[in-house]
């Protein structure tokens, strides 16, 4: 019986397959897969190296679901390739009214503005540390300057690479994985600049209160000795590493979270990261400082 059984069961020939019609439209209700061989999927191409029989509605069901998703990834390229187009990108914007692109651009400035104002709270709540540590605002630009740098670079490698279509929501994880490991790297590359700098600043801008055991040492052992000196350095040192790493991870996210939860343009990714990297890097600056010098 079983024997029977399968001979009974329906095979397809060239002739079935030949008279199968061709439509167009991947979705339409009728449409097979008469323009697609069976050899072109691996799985039915191995099954009939062995002989097996094939059932005919399988063959057709997934011949059929392959075509669909070959033309709907055609179809979505294109068009991805046409909205990224140089043309159109130049043709939209002279097609703009200058009011409406002002009008654009000038809520974005505001909303920072007002954003980038909360670093004058935090630079008041620690007035006083400033005051006695003078070497935390003659660097506070440069720390800030390295996230915002660090950070601008991220934004614009995750800006570019979400319009190719190389980054999507699939793959969004691995992505700020390897956003954090760059961190780590450059936060130590510019955190070994950083001491450097600071060190020969303080070799040749030596304060006047320092150990009395230590006067008569030249002042490059001094900067290294004298424990409240050699702590600025750390305090500095380690502030900008911080700021590094949380800039690339952050402005990492940013152009993400604009893209593809909010469905913003992430043409302003960059000036908004620079202005949440602004007020975060003066936050961890004076906190670190805070915790380490007296």
């Amino acid at each position: 019986m079983s024997d029977n059984k399968e001979n009974n069961t329906l095979k397809f020939s060239s002739s079935e397959s030949s008279q199968q019609p061709q439509l167009d439209h991947p979705l339409s209700s009728t449409s097979t897969a008469s323009n697609i061989h069976i050899n072109h999927t691996p799985k039915l191409k191995e099954l009939k190296e062995e002989n097996i029989t094939i059932d005919k509605e399988l063959v057709e069901e997934e011949e059929i679901l392959e075509i669909i998703d070959d033309n709907e990834n055609n179809f979505l390229l294109k068009e991805e390739e046409n909205n990224n187009s140089p043309q159109k990108l130049s043709s939209n914007y002279l097609e703009k009214s200058t009011f409406l692109l002002s009008y654009e651009r000038g809520i974005w400035l505001v909303a920072l503005l007002l954003l980038q104002s909360i670093s004058s709270f935090i630079l008041s709540y620690f007035e006083k540390l400033l005051q006695k540590h003078i070497i935390i605002p003659l660097f506070l630009t440069m720390l800030i300057g390295a996230g915002g740098n660090s950070g601008g670079q991220s934004t614009v490698e995750i800006v570019r690479r979400i319009a190719t279509g190389e980054i999507k929501k699939s793959n969004i994880g691995k992505v700020l994985w390897k956003e954090f490991k760059i961190g780590i790297c450059l936060s130590i590359i510019v955190g070994i600049v950083a001491f450097v700098r600071v060190y020969f600043y303080r070799v040749t801008n030596m304060p006047e209160v320092v150990d009395p055991t230590l006067r008569h040492l030249p002042s490059f052992l001094i900067v290294l000795l004298d424990f409240n000196l050699f702590r600025e350095l750390i305090a500095l040192t380690l502030s900008i590493f911080i700021i590094v790493l949380v800039s690339v991870i952050v402005c990492a996210i940013i152009p993400i979270v604009l893209h593809f939860v909010l469905k913003f343009d992430t043409v302003s990714s960059s000036s908004v990261g620079q202005v949440i990297m602004d007020c975060i890097g003066v936050l961890i600056t004076c906190v670190i400082c805070a915790i380490i010098l007296p």
